[in-house]
Order: C-alpha cells, then sequence, then structure tokens
C-alpha cells in the first residue's frame, strides 16, 4: 500500500499561504516594514477568522532563514523588512 508523502497538512498549508502573502505585500511595497503583530493582522487577507499568531511568526521565520526577510530594531521594537530595503 502506497502511503501519500509530502501532503501538507492543514498548519502547513496555512504557513506557505502566510509566506506568500507576505512575499506579494513586500513586492507590491518594497520599502515596508512592520512589527509580527502588524503583519499579523495588516498584512495578511485571511479567509474567514483570523489565524493563530504563531502560523505568522513560523511564517516570517522561515522566510528569514531564506534570506527573503529580515528583522531590524527600531527603539524597542522588531521589524520585519525585505532585505536590503533601504529606510
Amino acid at each position: 500500500m502506497k502511503t501519500r508523502q509530502n501532503a501538507a497538512t492543514p498548519e502547513e498549508s496555512l504557513i506557505l499561504a502566510v509566506e506568500a502573502e507576505v512575499l506579494a505585500y513586500l513586492e507590491a511595497r518594497p520599502a515596508s516594514a512592520d512589527t509580527l503583530e502588524g503583519i499579523h493582522r495588516w498584512w495578511i487577507c485571511w479567509p474567514g477568522m483570523e489565524e493563530s499568531i504563531s502560523i505568522t511568526e513560523i511564517a516570517l521565520n522561515r522566510l528569514q532563514a531564506r534570506g527573503l526577510l529580515e528583522q531590524c530594531r527600531v527603539g524597542s521594537r522588531m521589524l520585519w523588512r525585505k532585505p536590503g530595503a533601504n529606510r
């Protein structure tokens, strides 16, 4: 009997969708930067009820690991942004 390999779980599907939304947002607005909370609330178009912020945090960390996002400190806040974006 064959088992399905690499089948995305519902959580994995959400994380992938958030990654895509963040990248699309930055493609349209490359100079944007925001906190985890701001990205979760304003950058992502949730199809129903807003999901857990941990989904967004995982997606941002994965994008950072791939070199597609970076964090920078502004005062006491950590912002996420596109790497190398001039401020």
